[in-house]
């Protein structure tokens, strides 16, 4: 995880609770065929961010970063990226923010 991106991707600064957002890198493989991708964003089990649903265009796989900006600091604690394609779960990605 991290609270920017370099222009390849990569995570660039650590997440912390007083930056404006945090990302979640991910490596998708067995994604052929998909043609949407969403994802619901929880804090300490609480959904507070829903994505709108983009359009996949990465093939079979791809790398990719998603996240949430709350407006304001981030905040420390335990989030989840739920995940999903075609409107199936992806997978659960854990980001814990002191």
């Amino acid at each position: 995880s991290g609270a920017s991106a370099s222009a390849s991707g990569a995570p660039q600064e650590p997440a912390t609770a007083t930056a404006p957002q945090f990302l979640a890198f991910l490596d998708v493989k067995g994604a052929e065929g998909v043609q949407t991708l969403d994802w619901l964003v929880f804090r300490n089990n609480q959904r507070v961010y829903t994505s709108p649903q983009l359009r996949w265009d990465y093939g079979d796989s791809g790398r990719i970063w998603i996240g949430s900006a709350p407006g304001q600091a981030v905040g420390s604690g335990r989030w989840e990226i739920e995940v999903h394609a075609d409107g199936r779960v992806l997978g659960v990605v854990p980001v814990v923010i002191p």
